[in-house]
């Protein structure tokens, strides 16, 4: 290799081994970093429980709802099965429906 070539590689290690030693982060910067982390981490954790919580509680009401929900349903067939058997042994005992 030529000199001058030699060189700009010799310049651009030296450059490269001095910016990182210049440009790595003090234990002050990292402490501070990791402390942020954890601090987003412990709002991340107390958003998920809070979620959690507020989940288990519209289960809970989703389940209340589907028993009241059941009990419409039956409550509406036993009153269909009523209405059409006083229909057809009151009014029309000859139509299809009564059949």
């Amino acid at each position: 290799m030529s000199v001058g070539i030699k060189f700009l590689m010799s310049a651009f290690l030296v450059a490269g081994l001095l910016g990182g030693c210049v440009s790595s982060p003090g234990l002050g910067d990292t402490i501070a970093a990791r402390g942020a982390a954890a601090r987003e981490v412990a709002e991340d954790y107390k958003r998920g429980e809070k979620l959690v919580a507020l989940g288990e509680k519209n289960v809970s009401r989703g389940e209340t709802l589907i028993d009241k929900g059941q009990d419409q349903i039956r409550d509406g067939k036993q009153l269909l099965a009523t209405a059409k058997q006083d229909f057809c042994t009151d009014v029309r005992n000859d139509d299809p429906a009564c059949q």
